[in-house]
This record gives C-alpha cells, sequence and structure tokens, in this order.
C-alpha cells in the first residue's frame, strides 16, 4: 500500500525529529514519495547536489536500508535557510544525522568526481549545477553505473540546460524507458523531476 505525504512525513519526523525541507515543492514531492514506494529497493543510491538534505531525507527514508552517496561542493549560494547554520554542509549533516551510517559524503566537483567514478548506482538523482555542460557532464558520468532497471531522476528539467541534457543523453535514447517528462508549463504547482528506467 503506497502512503501519502501525509503519512510518511509523520513517521519520518518520528524517526528523525526533523522536515522534508530543501526546494523540492510543488507536485514534485508527493510525486517523489509515491514514486520511492513503488520501485524495488535500491542497494546503492547516489545524489548529486544536496544542499541542507531535503531531497536527500525523502531519498534515505524511503530507500531502506541502501548505501547513499552525497556528491555536493557546497559552494554554491549563500541561502538564508532556517534553521541558521554556519556552512550548507554543516546544514546538510544536521538535517541527515538521523541516518549518518548509511551516508557517504563525497566532497568536490560532481564533473571531476565523475570521471573516476566505479561504484553500480541503482538510483541516481542528478540536481547539480544547471548549466548544460554539467548536467551532461553528471548524467554521461554518472548514469553509465546504473544497470537495466535502475533508476535515474534529474531536477529542474526546466532550465535550458538541463532540457538539452537530458533530451541527448536520456530523453531520445532507447536506452531508457521514459517514466516522467514534467509538465513545467504549468502555472501554480509546477513539475520539475524527470524519471527514467534503464532497459537495455
Amino acid at each position: 500500500m503506497v502512503k501519502s505525504l501525509d503519512q510518511v512525513f509523520a513517521e519520518f519526523s518520528k524517526v528523525s525529529n526533523k522536515s522534508f525541507g530543501g526546494w523540492i515543492g510543488g507536485l514534485d514531492k508527493p510525486w517523489l514519495v509515491e514514486f520511492l514506494q513503488q520501485i524495488p529497493e535500491p542497494k546503492t543510491v547516489v545524489e548529486i547536489g544536496l544542499f541542507m538534505g531535503g531531497t536527500s531525507n525523502i531519498l534515505l527514508f524511503l530507500t531502506g536500508n541502501s548505501k547513499y552517496y552525497g556528491i555536493d561542493s557546497w559552494k554554491a549560494g549563500d541561502h538564508q535557510a532556517k534553521p541558521a547554520y554556519t556552512t550548507l554542509k554543516e546544514g546538510f549533516i544536521d538535517q541527515t544525522l538521523w541516518a549518518k551510517d548509511r551516508i557517504t559524503l563525497v566532497e568536490g566537483d560532481s564533473t571531476v568526481i565523475g570521471k573516476t567514478w566505479n561504484t553500480p548506482i541503482d538510483l541516481l538523482f542528478v540536481d547539480g549545477d544547471h548549466d548544460y555542460e554539467t548536467a551532461r557532464a553528471d548524467i554521461e558520468n554518472f548514469s553509465k553505473w546504473i544497470p537495466v532497471g535502475g533508476h535515474m531522476l534529474i531536477d529542474d528539467y526546466e532550465m535550458e540546460g538541463v532540457i538539452r541534457a537530458t533530451d541527448e543523453l536520456v530523453r531520445f535514447s532507447d536506452s531508457w524507458e521514459k517514466l516522467r517528462i514534467p509538465d513545467y508549463g504549468k502555472k501554480g504547482d509546477s513539475e520539475k523531476i524527470f524519471a527514467a528506467r534503464r532497459i537495455k
């Protein structure tokens, strides 16, 4: 039985005493919560672009005992977040403390890290820098480690660079079954997460 966002959040709050924060919102948050309950539990989750762990908490909570790798340079943006932290990395560590034993942080430029990555990935969440070159490098470098049946989610599929990279490498590729092409043009609650499953 698939639980609603409210049900999952209530259970998560008891475990972590935290919230599902971050930038993810609109129709994406309930969609992601539902999606993660319907796919086979991944052994390995990789998230590129962490901010302070809002999406990370959803991924961690709904993927059971998966091994989680979080990749970020923590150099982007001076965001005013509540509660206040000295650095974004400090915020991430505090917000995801409840799952610290499952988390491996890889700090640095994802486009450099991706060149030597060699660990299979069952679920990849791409949300790094949104320019074309970075989005393309992240998708290209990390997606080759996703086996048949594995999943890739690409956030911010309303930004020109992300759309171009995703379309070139995934949307029009016969290696991927497209599970969600977001309707980012909607007024009000927009959709931004693109989802695909590797089929060959």
